[in-house]
C-alpha cells in the first residue's frame, strides 16, 4: 500500500497555500511513497526543491482507500524563500473552500484543516503551524 501526500504548503502571513490551478478547480501538490517511508522528509525536500522551503508542521487527517492512504502533510514555508515555479501559485486558503478541486480528499481535509478563516489545525499538541518553533524556543530557554 503506498502513501499519498497532499502537500498543503501554507505562506502564513499571506494565509495562501500553493496550487496548481486547472480552470476553475485547483490541486494541491501530491506526492506518492511506500507505505513505511517517513513523509516528513519527503514533503520538505519537494517544497524546497520548487521554491518553497519550510517546516513540515504534521501529517493529518488520514485516510484509507483502495490504493493507498491519504495524507494532507501540512508545510509552514519560510517567507523569505516563496518563489514557486509555474504551474504553482499561491491560492488564499479561503479561495480553496469555495472552489473545487481536481481531488476529493482535498477539499475534505481542507475543510477539517482550515475552518472560519484560520490557519491550517487539527486538534492535538501538534496540531498547528506554530508547534516546531515552539519546540525550538522551549529547547532554547531550556
Amino acid at each position: 500500500m503506498q502513501q499519498v501526500l497532499h502537500l498543503l504548503i501554507v505562506d502564513r502571513d499571506k494565509r495562501a497555500a500553493l496550487t496548481a490551478s486547472y480552470g476553475s478547480r485547483w490541486l494541491l501538490p501530491v506526492v506518492t511513497c511506500a507505505e513505511r517511508a517517513r513523509a516528513a522528509p519527503i514533503a520538505a525536500r519537494w517544497a524546497a526543491e520548487r521554491g518553497a522551503p519550510g517546516e513540515v508542521a504534521g501529517q493529518w487527517l488520514g485516510r484509507v482507500t483502495e490504493d493507498g492512504i491519504d495524507w494532507l502533510v501540512v508545510v509552514a514555508a519560510q517567507p523569505q524563500h516563496l518563489t514557486p515555479p509555474p504551474p504553482l501559485e499561491w491560492t488564499p486558503l479561503d479561495t480553496l473552500s469555495s472552489r473545487a478541486s481536481l481531488v476529493d480528499y482535498q477539499p475534505w481535509a481542507i475543510g477539517r484543516a482550515v475552518q472560519h478563516d484560520a490557519l491550517p489545525s487539527v486538534s492535538g499538541p501538534f496540531g498547528n503551524l506554530s508547534w516546531p518553533e515552539d519546540v525550538q524556543r522551549w529547547i532554547t530557554e531550556a
